[in-house]
């Protein structure tokens, strides 16, 4: 028997409220890695390093965009808000916040409509923002299910699954004919 120990992925949504039925509103993610995931083969390594340099670059991004805004340096502006751009879909993100940063790189080459620039730039902001914390949460899942499998293996566990491409761990509970059986085992995990 073979036991499955992992994360289950939970169902991804904009940067919205939404009531959860008992009159409380909770944030929803912004990011969805499925297409991180099937770029990079769901090599655990490249994931880490490509969410690394989102967390590494992003913010000194924002923080060129605001300056630039304030500033009203519009080529500077249209030069931050166009290297933030591959990055939304990259790690997930609405195509909508894709599409409002081309905004603000049109309204920032024309210098035109500049009046509704610091809204739409307030708004990427705070998705990214939003986006680095989902991120960070992310990169310690990936890191924490390696360091699992990890240990589990040096107990003696055998990894079936070979490792944590989709931050699952699936354990051979009964080796040899010694073990507990899976349910068992599950049952012990959930304590």
């Amino acid at each position: 028997l073979a036991l499955k120990v992992g994360l289950v992925k939970k169902p991804v949504f904009i940067n919205e409220h939404k009531e959860n039925g008992n009159g409380h509103s909770k944030k929803l993610k912004c990011i969805d890695l499925d297409y991180l995931i099937q770029r990079t083969k769901s090599n655990r390594a490249l994931m880490m390093e490509m969410i690394s340099l989102y967390l590494e670059q992003t913010p000194p991004l924002i923080n060129a965009m605001k300056q630039s805004l304030q500033d009203k340096d519009w080529p500077s502006l249209h030069a931050a808000v166009h290297k933030m751009i591959p990055s939304f879909s990259i790690m997930g993100m609405s195509i909508d916040y894709e599409n409002m940063a081309k905004k603000v790189q049109d309204y920032a080459s024309t210098q035109e409509q500049t009046d509704g620039i610091p809204d739409l730039v307030l708004q990427l902001e705070n998705v990214c923002a939003q986006a680095c914390k989902e991120l960070e949460e992310e990169l310690n899942t990936i890191k924490n299910t390696k360091t699992l499998a990890y240990e589990l293996a040096r107990l003696g566990w055998r990894i079936v699954s070979g490792g944590t491409d989709s931050h699952l761990i699936l354990v051979d509970t009964w080796m040899n004919g010694k073990g507990i059986p899976g349910k068992e085992a599950e049952a012990k995990l959930e304590k």
